[in-house]
């Protein structure tokens, strides 16, 4: 029996994703936390379906704050451009994520770039729409609010991470993150990563991270391929002696 891809393009890849994978991105995204389902029905109604495919650009670091997004079926990898003209992979954002921003969010511009790892859908808002969403919904505006103070906070976690963890433990930290959130519970799922991505999102070189790797596969942590980890054991990614 051929292995199931998740991230294949099919039914919901391509320009459209599914009314249920869309109603269960905005029952994950942190912004509409408090809503019930009738709420989300609403706020559904409102949002704009928009597909993507792998290495397309759906948001441009640079362009105006115009959109705020969520992850409703597929990745995207978020980046974030350097002084020296190289993009840093900060995350692999998958359903429910929340990318993008607006001026309402305090914005003017986009930061950072998103792109396509995957083929999937995101449901879009601009800067109309999501204002009908605050003034129906006043606690969707409270959970903005903390979500930015959260970014901001996870922010500063990654660069003491940065400053005191070993590459290993960097990298299985990233791996463990990434399996429970894309993975969505499935065991054994492919993380659609490559070895150079997880050099950029722990700050690290290729060649040190390959190592990392190598002795999460020996630990039987990890299977890895081209374009892609799986994640065998996550209680052993953090039991090795953490060499790094």
């Amino acid at each position: 029996m051929a292995e199931r891809n998740p991230w294949a393009l099919g039914p919901s890849g391509g320009e459209h994703c599914s009314p249920e994978e869309r109603l269960d991105a905005l029952r994950r995204a942190p912004f509409f936390a408090d809503l019930d389902e009738g709420a989300l029905a609403e706020v559904h109604g409102i949002a704009r379906a928009r597909g993507f495919v792998p290495a397309e650009t759906v948001i441009s670091a640079g362009s105006p704050a115009d959109a705020l997004l969520i992850v409703a079926s597929g990745a995207l990898r978020w980046s974030r451009p350097t002084a020296e003209g190289k993009d840093v992979v900060l995350d692999l954002l998958g359903p429910g994520d929340v990318c993008g921003s607006l001026p309402l969010l305090g914005d003017a511009r986009q930061v950072d770039d998103v792109v396509g790892q995957t083929a999937g859908c995101v449901l879009v808002f601009g800067a109309p729409a999501f204002g009908a969403v605050l003034a129906r919904y006043p606690s969707v505006t409270r959970r903005a609010l903390e979500t930015v103070a959260s970014r901001l906070e996870e922010a500063h976690e990654a660069i003491r991470r940065l400053s005191v963890a070993t590459v290993e433990d960097r990298v299985a930290a990233v791996l463990g993150r990434l399996d429970l959130h894309l993975g969505r519970g499935a065991q054994g799922v492919r993380l659609p990563v490559t070895q150079e991505e997880l050099a950029g999102m722990v700050g690290s070189t290729l060649e040190t991270v390959n190592r990392a790797l190598a002795r999460l596969r020996r630990r039987g942590s990890i299977e890895t391929g081209r374009g892609w980890v799986r994640v065998l054991r996550r209680d052993a990614l953090t039991a090795g002696d953490g060499a790094g």
